[in-house]
């Protein structure tokens, strides 16, 4: 029996599929191809246990391709997730498509990707607390310059147009986007992501009973 601090909301979690050369790219060469899709497999993991674990509402992970990988069939087996496909286009695209797909069947909803595994039961639950104390929409800035998480109650096109996905202006424009819509944006304290070698040293910063922290110490 499902027992969610939050029923009425979701949790919309964006994955890739873990395909040689599809994944942390940009850990090349402190990573080979392998180590690149051994270390997104693991924040994919990380990121949906942590949801399965906090049981604040339904979660659904949204992945880009190849539905049937054996990857996401045990994800979906290990916890109470299910699953969706993302549409072709940009980033935005896809979180436009997420997010009109998912919120009419909710009070709300809450965006995250898989590359921050710093975002804890205690972040989800104030992402939707916000939105619960009637905030339309709650943002968690990432340290470069992009988000690891967006809270929304309502859905607007141009909230995902105009942003230079990928680069350090995508939270600036974004708040920006929603100033022109006249949306207050609550902001919640700044986390990591793990895109670039120079970011793997924070993997230190988790138990080192984490396999996160293990595989830190394995690719040295």
């Amino acid at each position: 029996m499902n027992e969610y601090s939050f029923p009425n909301y979701k949790i919309v979690q964006f994955a890739k599929a873990p395909l040689l050369g599809h994944v942390k790219t940009r850990m090349q060469p402190a990573l080979c191809l392998q180590g690149s899709v051994d270390l997104h497999r693991l924040l994919t993991q990380h990121t949906v246990n942590t949801i399965a674990q906090a049981r604040v509402c339904p979660h659904e992970l949204w992945v880009d391709s190849n539905l049937d990988h054996p990857f996401f069939k045990d994800l979906v087996a290990q916890s109470a997730c299910s699953l969706k496909p993302q549409v072709a286009g940009d980033l935005g695209v896809k979180m436009a498509s997420a997010v009109q797909s998912s919120l009419p069947s909710c009070k709300g909803l809450v965006l995250v990707g898989s590359d921050c595994p710093f975002i804890d039961e205690g972040y989800l639950r104030k992402a939707l607390l916000s939105l619960e104390a009637g905030n339309e929409a709650v943002i968690g800035p990432a340290n470069d310059g992009g988000y690891v998480l967006l809270g929304l109650t309502q859905y607007h096109a141009s909230m995902f147009t105009g942003i230079e996905w990928g680069t350090e202006r995508v939270f600036q424009q974004t708040v920006r986007q929603f100033e022109v819509l006249g949306i207050e944006l609550d902001v919640l304290p700044v986390l990591s992501d793990i895109d670039e070698p120079v970011d793997l040293v924070l993997l230190k910063k988790l138990p080192r009973t984490n396999v996160l922290s293990l595989f830190m110490e394995s690719s040295q």
